[in-house]
């Protein structure tokens, strides 16, 4: 935080404090910056003290802070950045403090993109939406499946994927389970949020939302069929130039009908330097020909439950997002074949590999019978279906049931 600070020693008023946590900031330095409503333990907050003819702001960095804020509106990109703020009296005239904003956001946002250039790696689960019998979100069960994931060695955790049905969470919903995921996860482990709204506009707003919660990068969905390759490297950039942490781009052509090509994604990655993850969900082989052409240029992400998972680490992706449902033995597989110890890696993938078969035909297959296994594991109560849904039948419950039994609780 130090650091980042002594870049903007001209507009500074005056340096940190000693103990480094609180200094005082004078207006026309913080007004595109401030953060009005919320303290998170890993953001820096700016909030106004009192009302003067020049504001007082403190900035209160907790001591775990990875990051600051990002800005609630882009003076960049937003002219009239103080009509929103009628109720303050500023002693500097507008025209000096959009200036002066405007030319510290560009420093700011290019320090926030060095800061937060630690390459995503690992083995991500994304987490299943629970509902009640009143078909509300379960926010106990995202704290299950934190840990769970957490205590067996995952890297990091995902949310609001497909597996996450977040076409059936409204945007309350999406933003609640975005921040109860942060907040259980406490630090531990990187989480990455998917944006699904399918707009810019709305896009936007929700990538800024999980950002300010706290998500270390982004998983961005396409917009609905059809669109053009140039369309999605438009749409996919607009999105990426209105936040500082990474961004990954959700490609599964054969789920959602719509993609980028490797060459695509070449484009949109050399236009728009935080977009450093490509999401597949394709067959091995075909990441591997999608690692082969990006080089270094992206950082490469499979899907599809963990199908062919020793084969997708020797094919060169840097990490999975799998589900829940057999989160140890995916990380098990991981640090196996890390290590070079193919032969176990290849038995925890033979343990895992009927329970993954069996969930894996279809999206709504997957979220209605590897949901199933993933409750058994967990020890928590099955949830129950939003509609649209798959009806689980009897003979699938006693199938995901045995898979459980046979695989034993996850921990936690």
């Amino acid at each position: 935080m130090l650091g980042l600070l002594d870049a903007f020693d001209d507009v500074l008023v005056k340096p940190f404090m000693p103990d480094g946590s609180v200094i005082t900031l004078d207006i026309c330095v913080l007004l595109g910056l401030a953060r009005l409503d919320m303290l998170d333990l890993y953001v820096a907050l700016f909030r106004p003290l009192q009302k003067l003819l020049t504001d007082v702001f403190w900035a209160i960095v907790h001591p775990y802070a990875l990051r600051l804020a990002p800005p609630f509106d882009d003076p960049v990109s937003t002219f009239n950045l103080f009509a929103k703020k009628g109720s303050l009296r500023l002693g500097t005239s507008a025209v000096l403090v959009q200036t002066v904003n405007q030319n510290l956001y560009l420093k700011f946002r290019s320090h926030l993109m060095t800061m937060h250039s630690t390459p995503a790696h690992g083995t991500y689960p994304m987490l299943f939406s629970f509902f009640d019998e009143f078909q509300k979100l379960r926010r106990n069960a995202f704290e299950r499946q934190v840990e769970a994931a957490i205590l067996s060695g995952a890297s990091g955790v995902a949310v609001l994927g497909l597996a996450t049905e977040v076409s059936k969470l409204s945007s309350s919903e999406r933003r609640s389970a975005i921040e109860w995921v942060i907040q259980a996860v406490k630090g531990r482990v990187p989480v990455a949020v998917t944006v699904a709204d399918g707009n810019v506009s709305d896009m936007i707003d929700s990538a800024q939302f999980a950002e300010r919660a706290g998500a270390n990068w982004l998983i961005l969905q396409p917009p609905r069929p059809p669109a053009s390759g140039a369309d999605l490297i438009k749409f996919f950039g607009s999105v990426a130039d209105r936040v500082t942490i990474p961004v990954g781009i959700q490609n599964a052509p054969e789920f959602l009908g719509i993609g980028l090509t490797p060459t695509e994604f070449i484009t949109l990655a050399d236009q728009h330097p935080n977009v450093q993850i490509a999401k597949a969900e394709c067959s091995a082989v075909m990441v591997k020909q999608l690692i082969d052409t990006v080089g270094d240029r992206l950082r490469v992400f499979n899907g599809r439950a963990g199908l062919e998972l020793v084969d997708n680490f020797r094919a060169g992706v840097h990490g999975m997002i799998p589900g829940i449902e057999v989160i140890d033995l995916q990380v098990s597989v991981e640090r196996a074949i890390r290590e070079g110890r193919e032969s176990e890696a290849e038995a925890h993938y033979a343990t895992m590999l009927p329970a993954i078969t069996f969930a894996m035909q279809g999206i709504a297959h997957l979220v209605q019978y590897a949901k199933l296994i993933a409750a058994y594991r967990l020890g928590i109560a099955p949830s129950v279906d939003r509609i649209p849904a798959d009806k689980a039948t009897e003979f699938g419950k006693a199938i995901a049931r045995r898979l459980a039994d046979q695989l034993g609780q996850l921990p936690g």
